[in-house]
């Protein structure tokens, strides 16, 4: 675990750091032989972009990039003057992407994707870390796995700040998604191309009941037996409910027969 931990943050960490491309460009953004200017683009800048471009407004991407809505407006606007073309189409409700803006997008994700594989296999060169881990967690991890875990990453890595958020599985995925966070632990399984996901812990799941309930005289429980009382389960979202209810499924039985009280 401390290991899965340093690498995670090394990505989050030279992220930060800047990457330069340049290449020779004309004013109207052809490239042309032998003349032209040079372009800077930085990877933050790239970032920016990816993310507005991704959450489709640049006030949702200042909040998840943790910047003002006029420093990321400043940093589209820098792409779009260095390019000479504009890289969206704005308007009240949404901004969308130009054609220039759509040609762009799958090579800043790529960089992307480039600078956390780089930062991988950086890590082992690396000696001391330092800087700050973002990390999201379900409530079963957060509440009763990493506290003892992060309390001795804490002590090996006394540099490393280290900010965790307790959210259910449909939040946590969606905040590594847009970069807020640099990794998440949850309960439930998640398939998505853009996320490499990994098991680390094998959890169980068991009906709780109140002293005198009359089910505790059953020897087994059938589902036809807990469908006459009410249930609390976890919010629609939540790992642990959608883990229940994908296993109820696989039996035969649907879920929506529970009678949910909260």
């Amino acid at each position: 675990m401390k290991r899965a931990l340093k690498t995670f943050y090394l990505q989050a960490q030279v992220a930060r750091r800047r990457l330069f491309c340049f290449c020779r460009t004309g004013y109207n953004g052809d490239v042309e032989k032998g003349r032209g200017f040079v372009v800077a683009l930085s990877f933050h800048q790239l970032h920016i972009f990816y993310t507005v471009a991704t959450k489709g407004s640049f006030s949702a991407a200042a909040q998840v990039l943790h910047l003002s809505q006029p420093a990321v407006t400043m940093q589209i606007q820098a792409l779009e003057e260095a390019f000479g073309t504009r890289l969206f189409h704005r308007s009240t409700k949404r901004v969308e992407l130009s054609e220039a803006g759509r040609a762009l997008l799958p090579h800043a994700e790529q960089s992307i994707l480039l600078m956390r594989e780089t930062c991988r296999v950086m890590s082992r060169f690396t000696r001391t870390l330092a800087g700050k881990l973002e990390l999201g967690a379900s409530l079963t991890f957060g509440e009763f796995v990493l506290p003892r875990i992060l309390g001795e990453f804490g002590k090996a890595y006394p540099h490393i700040a280290i900010s965790m958020t307790v959210m259910n599985t449909r939040q946590i995925m969606d905040d590594v998604l847009s970069h807020k966070l640099t990794f998440g632990l949850v309960e439930a399984e998640l398939d998505h191309p853009d996320l490499r996901i990994e098991p680390v812990l094998s959890d169980e799941l068991k009906l709780i009941l109140p002293a005198g309930h009359p089910l505790l005289d059953k020897p087994v429980i059938r589902f036809e037996d807990v469908t006459a009382y009410p249930f609390i389960l976890r919010e629609p979202g939540s790992g642990t409910r959608d883990v229940m209810e994908k296993e109820l499924v696989r039996r035969g039985h649907d879920p929506s027969r529970l009678r949910t009280a909260m």
